[in-house]
This record gives C-alpha cells, structure tokens and sequence, in this order.
C-alpha cells in the first residue's frame, strides 16, 4: 500500500479529529478534493451534512472546473442527488449494491453528476443478474473470490479516466470510462 501510494497518502486527510468523529473524512491528493461522509438510517447527521454542503462549497470556491469525489455507502439518497446535481464536475463513488463494477449501468450520469456504482470487495451479488453470465468480467466463479477496484487517473483538462480492476485476476475490466463536466449523460441507464 505504502509502495504505490506513498507516504504522502497518509498526510492527505485534512479532517479535524472533532469533526472526524461525526464519520467524515476530507482529504486533498494532487490537488484534488476527496470528501466522505458516513450515513445513519435514510439520512445524514445534521452535523455531517452541513460539513458536507460547506466543505464542498469552499472546494467549488477554489476552483469550479476541476472535479471533486464524495464517497458515501448508499447509492440516489435524495438529498446527496439533489447536492450534487448542482455539480456536473462531481463524481460520487457509492456501495451497498455489491454489483460488479464490469457491468456497464455500475456507472451513471443520469442526474447532473457521475455516480460509480462500486459493488463490494467482500463477494458479488449474482441473483437476478443471470442474463449477464455470458460476460467473462461478470462470470467469475466463486462470489467470494473477488476483488475489484477502480483506479482514478485525473488530467490537466479536468478529464477523469476511471479504470476498472479485476485484483482477483490482476485484469482490467472493460474499457476505462472517461467522464467531464462536458460529458454528462454519456453514460445512462
């Protein structure tokens, strides 16, 4: 971890220890902000959301072009939407589906924003989903024998390539996305 990361990774949180413990987190990589935000039940903490709304708008302040990440457990909660919808230059990283990211609707741009779908690291959810076996991404044997990433590749123009990683298989997964603020609606259900 340390290795590919480097050890800058563990000076990125910038999340005061108070704050932190209302299970948020605030980093800065490359310049790049990255917010999370834990969840109870349907909703947010009052705290939490409001550090949410405030820390991306100070973010948007610095510079409205570049992307910004929010990561949080629950996928189309309406207030989360509703934010960033505002947002066409943020991208939300979500969980909770244990869906695997090599299928295609794992990502969406559907209301205003990106929102990668990114399944589980633990096993993948196959009920349901028998039409898609004859992936060879999606037919990977044994549900708990499995581990998937994406892998961030932010450029000078604000593009975001999102690579999808089989860890399991050491493979990628499909072809990378490519998202911008430019490119909303690109990828739909």
């Amino acid at each position: 971890f340390s290795d590919n990361l480097s050890p800058d990774f563990f000076t990125t949180d910038i999340t005061p220890s108070e704050i932190a413990a209302l299970g948020v987190r605030h980093s800065i990589i490359g310049g790049y902000h990255f917010f999370s935000v834990d969840h109870e039940g349907a909703g947010f903490y009052d705290e939490a959301w409001s550090w949410l709304v405030s820390e991306i708008e100070k973010a948007v302040a610095e510079d409205g072009e570049k992307p910004f990440f929010v990561s949080t457990h629950v996928p189309d909660m309406p207030h989360v939407t509703t934010l960033l919808s505002a947002y066409p230059q943020a991208i939300c990283f979500t969980g909770h589906l244990h869906n695997s990211i090599a299928r295609e609707d794992s990502i969406r741009q559907d209301n205003g924003f990106t929102n990668i779908h990114l399944g589980g690291m633990n096993y993948y959810r196959v009920d349901g989903y028998n039409r898609f076996n004859d992936n060879p991404f999606l037919n990977l044997g044994n549900i708990y024998d499995f581990a998937q990433a994406v892998y961030v590749e932010v450029y000078a123009d604000n593009t975001v390539k999102l690579q999808r990683l089989d860890g399991y298989n050491s493979a990628t997964i499909g072809e990378a996305w490519e998202v911008s603020a430019d490119t909303l609606g690109r990828y739909t259900d």
